[in-house]
């Protein structure tokens, strides 16, 4: 089965797979289907679900990974955030991975994906589930966490932090951290957006893809995410 789904991959066939709670407690089912960028649909009693991308299926059910796995499946997201052949297909690869990633720190957990209000988009809306004394964004009186994906060719330029800055100040005061993801990375002007902003009670995290790589691989997963956005702090 490994072969026929990596050879319908290298074939640039579309990979839909059927799959019981059981199977998404394997390590080696999940690799390979991350390594295909599978969609999964879950068969229980109740019936079948509608297809999601893995990495969207996972927070979406709340499936907790093992640091190996977690490794692995953010390593098939980076490289399918790279190899994405659509400028839409591009954009949804990388809000899948945020989402995955920002569902398996221990504190969090994601509320919305691709969430559309009236006025505004936000790729990925996380929820403060616990207060852990030892991270930085342990404040219940604002539980809110935004992330912005931005998988372009083009490095991403202040309006985006911009952006960023208007979603987080209509959010009532009940958030204060944003993260701005951005595989090709930031330019100048960006970084001095940040600057500019940095007297408001708010904290723009940059991260291109380095960075995440430098979450995604650590071996302790939720201290890193921690330590970078110390240093989007204090810098």
């Amino acid at each position: 089965m490994r072969k026929r789904l990596l050879a319908a991959h290298a074939a640039n066939m579309a990979v839909l797979c059927l799959v019981d709670q059981a199977a998404l407690g394997s390590a080696e089912v999940l690799e390979v289907l991350a390594a295909v960028c599978a969609e999964v649909s879950l068969v229980s009693d109740d019936g079948i679900t509608d297809p999601f991308a893995l990495l969207q299926f996972l927070p979406t059910n709340e499936c907790a990974v093992d640091a190996d796995t977690r490794r692995r499946l953010v390593e098939f997201g980076i490289a399918a955030c790279k190899s994405a052949a659509t400028n839409d297909r591009k954009g949804k690869t990388l809000e899948w991975l945020l989402h995955f990633m920002f569902s398996q720190v221990q504190d969090f957990r994601v509320i919305k994906c691709n969430y559309r209000t009236a006025t505004e988009e936000v790729d990925v809306a996380i929820q403060l589930s616990a207060i852990n004394p030892q991270r930085c964004w342990a404040d219940m009186s604002k539980p809110i966490l935004v992330a912005e994906a931005k998988n372009w060719t083009s490095k991403v330029g202040q309006e985006i932090v911009s952006k960023l800055n208007t979603i987080i100040s209509v959010k009532r005061g009940a958030c204060k951290i944003g993260f701005v993801v951005a595989m090709a990375g930031f330019t100048s002007d960006a970084r001095d957006q940040v600057l500019k902003l940095a007297t408001e009670d708010r904290v723009f995290v940059l991260m291109d893809q380095q960075a995440l790589e430098r979450w995604g691989y650590a071996q302790d997963f939720d201290a890193e995410l921690n330590a970078i956005v110390v240093e989007a702090i204090l810098d």
